[in-house]
């Protein structure tokens, strides 16, 4: 898949840096009743994700708040919103806000199930030991995002390691006995709340699947840095995403153990509490629905995606999702896959102008930048992209590439500086931005 095919397109160039958000304290949604802490919205951005902008979807989530804050009797000063992604998760990125999944609210049975999980959440609120915005600390600030190999031929290639890292990120959390307490605390507080403990049961099953899931699928664990005989440095940053994030060493709790558990408190209950039955089913979203459909598109093979691709493009677009750079990603990459370069150019398009932007977005309107020799529009992409999505400790070697090597002499001496911070804390990233100079002083190209 090769998008250096459509990278001409003039149409590409020009305004596409027009939509940044403002580095404000925070972020007020204009098609939702919705404001958020920029860090906070940051950090999802970070995961490759978007916040969903369906009112209906915000309203419901918040109402399952409103009544377990009555419960408990103590406000959170928080808020709940949904992201894009299609897995089955929940996770806090700042004591202000917590996640759920689109793919969440698709799977759970009942709302009893959405109230567990947004109930175990509200205990890590509660206690502030929630994973702050800024994700972890300065090593694992951000996203890990891409494979870079800076060999003879310098490569970038964006993939496996937004799992890797979105993997590392929400279920390094906390440690396994954080977990069992905050089961223990929603199954206390969904029986005080009315709720049914089947939906603890699910929320548990589930998760436990999810994760398990996760964990058989990561690649084997490989060398994040290695040198070569002539001295070439390689990074695999798969794995270094992966150990950095700890993605790989995560306490993935079994479900087994957290079911036992979660039942041991439920038959402290009294019986009409532990008795009670599901409460009611979660409402259809139109948004969620469409998500899904775009998810189970099958990328394996030409021929299976040219099978979906035309399913979805019958479906009507809701509303909410028209400036989703997530989805529209996805498309770009549906259509460059299948060849047909005018379609995935829209599709970028479309992405390049949505007002919250993801990483990889701005990885591909970078390429298109690099590849027309724009200097001025590498500038502000990059500039948008710390106001947007924060510093991403991952891109850094290829920040201080373009800024050395288009000569934006500002930009260059803040990401020097940080390549100069991150010595203590990770040598091998201190290293590559050495790499990456010297690359760029050579007038080697980036072969995206």
């Amino acid at each position: 898949m090769q998008l250096s095919k459509i990278l001409g397109a003039a149409s590409l160039v020009v305004g596409l840096s027009g939509c940044a958000a403002l580095l404000e304290p925070e972020q007020h949604y204009t098609d939702v009743d919705l404001t958020i802490p920029t860090r906070d919205n940051q950090a999802i951005h970070q995961r490759d994700r978007t916040v969903l902008k369906d009112q209906s979807v915000l309203t419901y989530v918040e109402g399952i708040l409103k009544r377990l804050e009555a419960t408990h009797g103590k406000p959170c000063e928080c808020q709940v919103v949904v992201d894009t992604s299609p897995g089955y998760e929940a996770y806090t990125v700042s004591a202000n806000t917590i996640v759920l999944s689109s793919g969440a609210i698709s799977q759970a049975e009942s709302e009893d199930e959405v109230a567990a999980l947004i109930g175990h959440e509200l205990y890590h609120v509660y206690e502030n030991d929630v994973l702050d915005s800024m994700l972890q600390d300065g090593a694992i600030a951000a996203l890990r995002m891409g494979a870079v190999a800076a060999g003879e031929d310098v490569t970038v290639v964006f993939g496996d390691s937004l799992k890797e890292a979105a993997t590392g990120l929400i279920y390094r959390h906390f440690e396994a006995q954080d977990e069992i307490d905050a089961d223990a605390f929603a199954v206390d507080l969904l029986a005080r709340a009315g709720y049914s403990q089947n939906g603890m049961n699910m929320m548990i099953r589930r998760l436990g699947e999810y994760a398990s899931e996760a964990r058989a699928s990561a690649p084997a664990a490989a060398a994040c840095l290695r040198m070569d005989d002539e001295g070439e440095i390689f990074i695999n940053f798969t794995q270094c995403t992966s150990t950095l994030t700890g993605a790989d060493s995560s306490r993935y709790l079994a479900k087994e153990a957290r079911t036992e558990a979660a039942m041991a408190l439920a038959m402290e209950l009294p019986d009409d509490q532990r008795r009670r039955s599901t409460q009611g089913q979660v409402p259809e979203f139109y948004t969620i629905e469409y998500l899904d459909q775009v998810a189970d598109m099958d990328f394996t093979s030409k021929e299976a995606l040219a099978r979906d691709l035309p399913r979805i493009e019958r479906l009507d677009l809701p509303p909410e999702l028209a400036d989703d750079a997530s989805l529209h990603s996805k498309f770009t990459a549906a259509y460059l896959m299948l060849g047909d370069h005018e379609r995935a150019t829209q599709a970028l398009a479309l992405s390049a102008q949505s007002t919250y932007r993801t990483p990889t977005v701005f990885r591909h309107l970078l390429q298109v930048a690099d590849y027309n020799r724009d200097g001025e529009l590498v500038a502000q992409l990059l500039h948008d992209m710390d106001r947007e999505i924060g510093q991403m400790p991952s891109m850094l070697p290829v920040e201080y590439y373009l800024t050395r090597r288009y000569d934006l002499t500002v930009q260059e001496g803040i990401r020097l500086a940080r390549c100069a911070m991150t010595l203590a804390q990770d040598l091998g990233l201190s290293e590559l931005c050495d790499v990456y100079g010297d690359k760029a002083d050579n007038y080697t190209a980036l072969r995206w």
